[in-house]
């Protein structure tokens, strides 16, 4: 099955029932970080004054990552301590905050195991092998479905972990990306403070 064959010709409400209960499941998601104290803000920090097309991630409008506040007008987040640790010169001294809103479609992706199973949906089989996820996954077919992905960093504790997830864990850290940013509300420009651990 492709992805075109989902829609039925000229209506795009026509959708087959698994491609349905994917969407569910991310207005699901995204309901959740719009209703959660914690997930609510996402801080975008642009990328200093290297900018960089990765092949193997998402290109999205935006990336964000969940905003921590640490007083005053500065937050920080995983993404930007992560920089601080890994690369200093994509840090920004600002960055923007956004508020998710009601009805986003966000898909949380925390694992290969859940990508291989959404690119089923896709006529993609990564099955082959451990390696044949890097090729040609589908960010953009679901980028025209959901306004967001979100990779929800629970790949933890061991290094057989890492290696059984090798497409999600690029992303290094929890983060979204956003292909439609409609159900964003910006909020302001705050400064970056990060921890520094």
């Amino acid at each position: 099955m492709r992805a075109t064959e989902f829609l039925i010709e000229n209506s795009a409400a026509e959708m087959t029932p698994e491609l349905k209960n994917l969407l569910a499941q991310a207005e699901i998601v995204g309901n959740k970080m719009a209703a959660s104290r914690t997930l609510r803000y996402q801080l975008y920090i642009p990328r200093g004054k290297q900018s960089m097309q990765e092949n193997l991630k998402p290109t999205a409008k935006l990336w964000t990552s969940t905003a921590e506040f640490r007083g005053d007008n500065n937050y920080t987040s995983a993404w930007a301590e992560w920089c601080y640790n890994n690369m200093p010169n994509w840090l920004s001294p600002t960055g923007k905050l956004y508020q998710v809103q009601p009805g986003a479609r966000v898909l949380n992706i925390g694992s290969d195991s859940a990508a291989k199973q959404i690119a089923k949906l896709f006529n993609k089989d990564f099955s082959a092998g451990k390696y044949t996820i890097l090729q040609s996954y589908p960010w953009e077919e679901l980028g025209k479905l959901v306004d967001g992905i979100r990779y929800p960093a629970r790949l933890r504790g061991s290094y057989n972990s890492r290696l059984d997830n090798i497409l999600m864990s690029l992303w290094d850290v929890e983060s979204t990306a956003w292909f439609n940013t409609n159900k964003l509300k910006f909020i302001k420009e705050v400064d970056i403070k990060t921890r520094g651990w």
